[in-house]
């Protein structure tokens, strides 16, 4: 079975970034991963056709955050981890239902404890930091 992974965020290069991480502390698995990059934006103007088992979603605003109110009310069987540059956004993530909060910059350690948490990713190997 190949994990989906959505990732949302208005940056490109930090989604990217986070991919790449992801894929480091997942060495030998990466066949088995795709993964999908959104701008929150897109949210509002189209109909995300792809529903991952795990979604990271930045959250930077307050348009940001109610982009990922939407995601979360219409993927609630996905882990969903929140990442944001600063804690003010950590309250109104548990509200979500987040499963996560990660801050950035983002630790490989925070990461690997975020990944091992999904039910979907418990099965695959990750690498020791």
């Amino acid at each position: 079975m190949k994990l989906e992974i959505l990732v949302f965020d208005e940056s490109k290069d930090d989604a990217l970034n986070l991919v790449n991480k992801i894929e480091y502390l997942m060495e030998g698995e990466q066949n088995c991963i795709s993964y999908k990059i959104y701008s929150p934006r897109e949210v509002f103007n189209k109909i995300i056709a792809y529903s991952g088992q795990v979604i990271f979603f930045t959250v930077t605003n307050m348009y940001s955050l109610e982009a990922a109110r939407r995601v979360a009310t219409f993927h609630k069987e996905s882990f969903l981890a929140v990442v944001s540059d600063t804690e003010e956004y950590g309250t109104w993530a548990w509200s979500l239902g987040a499963d996560y909060y990660l801050l950035r910059p983002i630790i490989e350690e925070e990461l690997l404890k975020t990944l091992k948490k999904s039910e979907a990713i418990k099965t695959m190997k990750f690498v020791e930091v």
